[in-house]
């Protein structure tokens, strides 16, 4: 029997892959570009900012939206052709349209 691990980002988490991209000789380049291009994969729960009110900060994304994300950022998951990543929702600074 197999044994399939499910990665579920908690609150204020989002789970990305990076894109890859192949250069113009057809090379794959793993884990996506410098220029910080990623799929949203899972969206974790809102974070309470502020327990007196209940304030909540929400994903800014959505589950298949494309994002541009900060560098140097996050923490790697899985490492294949496409990385797979866990980051802050503060680290997104772009959605693609």
């Amino acid at each position: 029997m197999e044994n399939k691990t499910t990665i579920r980002p908690l609150n204020g988490y989002l789970l990305v892959a990076k894109e890859s991209v192949s250069t113009e000789s057809g090379i794959i380049v793993s884990g996506g570009t410098n220029d910080g291009r990623a799929e949203v994969i899972a969206v974790g729960e809102p974070i309470t900012i502020d327990y007196n009110t209940g304030s909540k900060m929400y994903s800014p994304v959505k589950e298949g939206d494309k994002v541009i994300i900060k560098l140097g950022t996050g923490q790697i998951v899985e490492k294949s052709e496409n990385s797979t990543m866990l980051i802050g929702f503060h680290d997104v600074i772009a959605i693609i349209n």
